[in-house]
């Protein structure tokens, strides 16, 4: 029985998009730049075999997909969210849309963390 560790992250919200799989307890990352301008289904499915092939993972050992669901273009978002319908679908796995601008604050959040001896900020505005 697989031990279901990873959590896929799917994001075609932008101009360029990108798969990540992110082990359940935060422990690694694995991720996959998609081309400006090809987030097509064409695309992201082999981009997801070889994210997998990468990490060392099967889709069996799926935990969870997580979804850009915008601001963003409306054919990316299209793609992206219809693709992780129907791998969550057919995989049995839970869905969870995650908002493109609250991830862009948590990563500058993360950020400005890293840096020792520096005040809080008292804005995170989000851009791309």
């Amino acid at each position: 029985m697989p031990s279901r560790a990873w959590i896929l992250g799917i994001d075609t919200s932008g101009a360029a998009g990108g798969l990540a799989l992110l082990e359940r307890e935060g422990e690694a990352l694995v991720e996959r730049a998609l081309e400006a301008g090809v987030r097509g289904s064409r695309a992201l499915l082999p981009a997801l075999d070889l994210l997998l092939r990468e990490a060392g993972a099967r889709r069996e050992e799926l935990a969870a997909i997580g979804a850009a669901v915008g601001p963003g273009t409306f054919t990316g978002l299209r793609v992206g969210l219809s693709t992780a319908k129907g791998l969550s679908l057919g995989l049995g796995l839970p869905l969870y849309g995650v908002s493109s601008l609250e991830a862009l604050a948590l990563a500058a959040w993360g950020a400005w963390r890293l840096r020792p001896g520096s005040a809080p900020p008292e804005w995170l505005i989000p851009f791309r």
